[in-house]
């Protein structure tokens, strides 16, 4: 218990001076680091979350790279329902392998292309169009 005590007023001082300073900088790096994976604005990766429109009018498409359709119709499972959803709010790359994978597995094809495309609204001119975000 001694150790203990002398570990606390060892670094009691420290914290009391610089612990808001450093749990600033902890959340701001963080912040930055979701920002950089591709986490939305409504989900905590900006204080603009208004300014933009929400993830759930984010389209993700899959499609074949050589433009062959599938012989069948494909239709998705209960895990090809939660990754594309997961997409549109967090289209990082390890999500985009995933859902890419599971279509593989139920379309049979290898050569599979993942698009996220956003909605975007210029207020100045009126026009709204879809841009694609992010292509794995």
């Amino acid at each position: 218990m001694k150790i203990f005590s002398a570990y606390i007023r060892k670094w009691h001082p420290l914290l009391s001076k610089y612990g808001v300073f450093i749990l600033a900088l902890a959340v701001s790096l963080n912040h930055l680091r979701l920002r950089h994976e591709g986490i939305s604005s409504w989900k905590g990766g900006g204080f603009g979350m208004y300014a933009g429109m929400h993830p759930i009018y984010t389209k993700v498409f899959i499609k074949s790279r050589s433009g062959k359709a599938p012989n069948r119709q494909i239709q998705p499972s209960e895990k090809a329902i939660k990754l594309m959803a997961k997409a549109r709010i967090y289209p990082t790359n390890s999500t985009l392998e995933q859902l890419k994978q599971e279509y593989r597995r139920l379309s049979g094809q290898q050569d599979l292309l993942v698009q996220i495309w956003v909605p975007v609204f210029n207020p100045d001119t009126g026009e709204f169009k879809m841009i694609m975000k992010k292509q794995y």
